[in-house]
């Protein structure tokens, strides 16, 4: 699936796509989750964040990238990015509002060992593509109420 959209060279690597994926998009849910730190006005929550979450990638990397090269650090980046995350939505919920957020870890958390399988296999586990959509459709039916009432809305903006 990668050749359509990177150079033959890449075919190696296209293993390594969904986890160097999944970091920024810890950094943008913890931007959501994390609005409680700046209307408290208590940043110093987010650089602590920052500064562990910063540990724990060292710390990963020099574990997995001697035995796993590439794939140790893209693991490595993953987990700590969603290290970040839950310090960020802790600290959150603490300073501001709390918000039920179970069920966002435990989803995250399947995925991340998804990805980490995907990663240490190479890509290689035969029917590896059934457990992503067994966990698509965990995810789904774990969130059916929110995702029904996005439709709606969407559906009424689009009508106006």
């Amino acid at each position: 699936m990668t050749s359509y959209f990177l150079p033959r060279d890449y075919d190696a690597v296209s293993y390594l796509i969904v986890a160097c994926v999944a970091a920024p998009l810890f950094y943008l849910i913890s931007e959501a989750t994390a609005v409680g730190i700046g209307i408290s006005r208590k940043t110093s929550f987010a650089m602590i964040a920052s500064i562990l979450a910063f540990f724990v990638n060292a710390m990963l990397n020099y574990l997995l990238i001697p035995s796993l090269g590439a794939g140790g650090a893209a693991i490595a980046t993953v987990i700590a990015f969603f290290v970040f995350f839950v310090l960020r939505t802790e600290a959150s919920c603490y300073l501001w509002h709390p918000f039920p957020r179970f069920k966002i870890y435990i989803i995250s958390i399947f995925y991340i060992l998804l990805t980490t399988v995907m990663v240490v296999q190479k890509s290689q586990v035969e029917y590896l593509f059934i457990a992503w959509i067994i966990l698509f459709l965990i995810t789904m039916a774990l969130f059916h109420k929110r995702i029904k009432a996005s439709f709606i809305y969407l559906r009424t903006r689009l009508k106006n």
